[in-house]
């Protein structure tokens, strides 16, 4: 009874041929214009659910403070001055591009804290100088004098001096080897200490070697967005060549997240592209060889052509971009769609052999071949929406467009192959093959060899679980990028700053809070480099500023704890000692130093004394920039060690980063929770599909042991693939995840068509099994692994990876259809399949 309604509706098809070809047309036309707008998003935190928790937070303090993905823009010449000046140019045409850079980072605050370097001083010697000063009020301005230093000798006997500790440290700790570069130098030399400030006297972000500068642009867009990062890309390189004209011996890169997925994507999209054209080439000409004719493969393929443009459209139209997973689609339909076409061709020219003529042929199709394909489309494509229910939207959005993709092949080869054949049959003549007496042959060898190609089947897929299974996940997303120049470029930088620049940033309600972050942060060993506005900040400057006022107006009375050791002759003598055992060359430049930094310290007290305390909001404009949130709070920056990329490593820092404060966010957090989705809906996502495809198979032939011999290729397959990845370690990643479900939903197509040929014949033969299905099921395996292999050739490490798990897994479930199944069934088969006999 469905046999013949597959004839009538064959029938009706053949009855309104051109009519139907039109609307085909029409629907090709439509379909295919929106299938041009189609683009690849490279993009991986934006496969993760937006009610995530940890999406959420990520992208609250993303859109707080900017985004994650800074573009780094790399100077390099021997001539540090020039690159000096293209570096502040470069920093203030980007700050205009105020459409997608929020802040930009090129040096330290050092003019600022040139300023008011007297409140950034160590504690003990900012006491030290003070108090010197207290002791001798006219000691400043004597410094200050062209002939310092004879004033100097002049009043170290005098009873108006006070030769304390503190003055004979003050006098003592200005350098006479070598002229102070800047004399700020002098009062801030502890700040060595401090993470950030420790590159004080570089002013800007320069390498050890002095040859290049960083200038970090972080952008507008707080997500991982890659029509933002082109534009983004496009406009700053665009600004950048510019500028750099004026600067020709100054070289320049870009680099930075922004720049390797713009660079990415644009690759992808070539590629994608010709490996795309390279596996449907590839396809017709392993037609053309095994059918020895041109126009069967062309008319094969056309339909599956046509239904991936009309995919791309449906999926342009429903979700409007290919991300890192289904951009792999169209060499994958390629492979899988054509698996139809295959299995009406091969059976449409062995009805011609027994000497059917095109009518006849096509009615047997449909009665016995076409249940079986439609089967197997339904599983495969059921296996594909299944994934829709995943969280992890790379999964997700995988089975609408492979699903839809699917049903869209069934539909076109269902509906128009057979139009193509009726209308071309006079150029289809069946030519003979000698392929019974192959397929005879190795029936036999089955039968014969059956007990050591069991043994060599079992060795293969035991031998990499006798050492243990060791299946992990990938947590470097460098590891994941192709070695294009960009990830070159930033991993040699990674190497020589020696800082990953993956960050996370802590946000806090006022100055207190942010203080607090950073006193917790530094007893941790997670970080390489903690960059906060609290440096900035300095604490008791109420304390300091009073003192400074006090001796400028020269209240000593009030002053507390001065030690003054009044003039003795040990002091004196060992001062004097000092300064004779100086060359005339050491007294100019000690001289040189004293005057200079006692200048900067007059200029520092009255800066201090105008000023008052150092707030947030009196800060320089490119600094509260880069540190207030537009909301108003207080972002610090947690640079992480560029060894961080491992399980256990990423895990510690985002524990010990979240114990400090909940409100903190980055990379490495979304890391992880990507590896979690991961996790989670392979192992869901893969038992999902599995039991939804036993139960459709089960539909079709009604029998548990039947459907347990459809379904034995696939998961043995499956298995063998697992044993594979951990002999050879590969790991998963947020692309290769989905090989698993998809493996399940495609494998399963050998054992359905193996399996009906089987029953179909009755004759409890695997002969007439491996003549009528085994060529089909070895060339629509070989076409599959002809889509998925040619994606090696992309040079992707998420693309290329994906590509060889598919090609393998569909490898060993045809070795186990083509060999392990025909053996059973010879076997048992006659006990086990008896449901077709009632």
């Amino acid at each position: 009874m469905r046999n013949t309604v597959y004839v009538k509706l064959l029938d009706l098809i053949l009855r309104y041929k051109y009519y139907i070809l039109t609307a085909a047309l029409i629907v090709t036309g439509i379909l295919g214009y929106l299938a041009t707008g189609v683009s690849i998003d490279t993009g991986t935190y934006t496969l993760l659910p937006d009610s995530d928790e940890e999406v959420q937070a990520f992208n609250e303090i993303s859109s707080n403070f900017g985004g994650f993905d800074n573009l780094i823009i790399v100077l390099e010449s021997k001539q540090s001055t020039n690159m000096e000046l293209a570096a502040e140019e470069i920093a203030t045409k980007m700050s205009k591009l105020d459409d997608v850079v929020q802040a930009v980072d090129y040096k330290l605050p050092y003019d600022f804290i040139k300023k008011y370097f007297l409140l950034y001083m160590d504690r003990n010697k900012f006491n030290d100088m003070m108090n010197a000063l207290a002791a001798n009020p006219r000691i400043l301005e004597m410094f200050k004098s062209e002939n310092n230093l004879e004033l100097l000798l002049a009043s170290i006997n005098s009873e108006e001096f006070s030769l304390s500790d503190d003055v004979f440290n003050f006098i003592t700790d200005i350098p006479k080897d070598e002229e102070l570069k800047d004399p700020i130098l002098l009062g801030t030399k502890d700040l060595a200490n401090n993470q950030l400030l420790k590159k004080l006297e570089d002013k800007y972000h320069y390498n050890e070697d002095k040859n290049k500068i960083l200038i970090f642009l972080r952008p507008t867009n707080p997500n991982h967005d890659m029509v933002f990062f082109k534009k983004m890309v496009d406009e700053v390189t665009s600004k950048l060549d510019d500028i750099m004209k004026d600067y020709p011996e100054v070289s320049y890169k870009v680099t930075g997240m922004a720049k390797m997925m713009q660079e990415q994507q644009s690759r992808l999209n070539i590629r994608i592209l010709i490996v795309s054209i390279l596996a449907l080439l590839m396809i017709l000409l392993l037609f053309i060889i095994v059918y020895r004719r041109v126009l069967a493969p062309i008319l094969a393929t056309l339909p599956i052509v046509l239904a991936l443009i009309w995919t791309l459209g449906i999926n342009q139209i429903f979700i409007g971009r290919l991300n890192i997973v289904t951009s792999i689609f169209a060499p994958i339909l390629m492979g899988l769609g054509i698996d139809f076409s295959i299995h009406f061709i091969t059976v449409y020219f062995y009805e011609r052999k027994l000497g059917n003529d095109s009518y006849g042929s096509l009615t047997k199709v449909f009665e016995r071949t076409m249940p079986g394909i439609i089967t197997g489309a339904i599983t495969t494509t059921v296996a594909f929406y299944m994934l829709m229910f995943s969280e992890f939207k790379g999964l997700k959005e995988l089975g609408f467009i492979a699903g839809t993709g699917i049903l869209m092949s069934l539909i076109s080869v269902f509906v128009l192959l057979p139009i193509f054949i009726m209308i071309f049959k006079g150029s289809l003549r069946y030519k003979e093959q000698e392929v019974e007496e192959v397929n005879s042959r190795y029936a036999q060898f089955l039968v014969n060899r059956k007990g050591l190609i069991l043994l060599l089947l079992l060795l293969f897929i035991i031998l990499p679980f006798i050492s243990g299974l060791n299946l992990k996940f990938n947590y470097n997303t460098f590891e994941l990028l192709p070695k294009i120049p960009s990830v070159k470029l930033q991993e040699e930088l990674s190497e020589e700053f020696n800082n990953s620049f993956e960050y996370s940033i802590f946000s806090a309600k006022n100055i207190e809070q942010a203080r607090e972050q950073y006193e917790e942060i530094k007893k941790t060993d997670v970080y390489s480099e903690i960059d906060s506005p609290t440096l900035y900040i300095p604490i008791n400057q109420k304390e300091r500023i009073d003192f400074i006022e006090r001796i400028t107006n020269n209240e000593q009375s009030s002053i507390k704890n001065i030690n003054i050791n009044l003039a003795n002759k040990t002091k004196v003598q060992q001062l004097l000692a000092y300064f004779n055992e100086m060359s005339n060359q050491e007294k100019k430049i000690y001289s040189n130093n004293l005057r200079s930094f006692s200048i900067q310290l007059s200029e520092s007290m009255e800066n201090i004394l105008n000023t008052g305390e150092i707030t947030i909001d009196k800060l320089p404009e490119v600094i509260k920039n880069k540190y207030l949130g537009k909301d108003g709070s207080i972002g610090t920056y947690v640079f992480l060690e560029k060894d961080m990329w491992e399980e256990g490593p990423i895990k510690k820092i985002a524990k010990v980063l979240r114990g400090i404060d909940s409100n903190v966010s980055g990379t490495n957090f979304m890391i992880l929770e990507l590896v979690d989705y991961i996790r989670s809906d392979l192992i869901k996502s893969s038992i999902a599909v599995f039991i939804v495809l036993f139960f459709i198979v089960y539909l079709d032939f009604r029998s548990i042991k039947v459907v347990s011999l459809v379904m034995l290729p696939v998961t043995l397959g499956f298995i063998w693939l697992l044993g594979f990845m951990s002999y050879l370690n590969i790991k998963f990643n947020v692309a290769n995840i989905v090989a698993f479900p998809l493996i399940i939903g495609i494998g399963i197509d050998d054992g359905i068509h193996m399996v009906h040929s089987y029953i179909a014949n009755r004759s409890r033969d695997i002969k007439y099994m491996m003549l009528q299905s085994g060529k089909a099921v070895l060339m629509t395996s070989l076409t599959s692994m002809i889509g998925f292999g040619v994606l090696y050739f992309v040079k992707d490490p998420l693309v290329s990876g994906l590509g060889l798990l598919l090609f393998v897994g569909i490898f060993f479930s045809l070795i186990i259809s083509v060999t392990l199944l025909p053996i059973i069934l010879d076997k048992f088969g006659k006990y086990l399949i008896v449901w077709d006999e009632k």
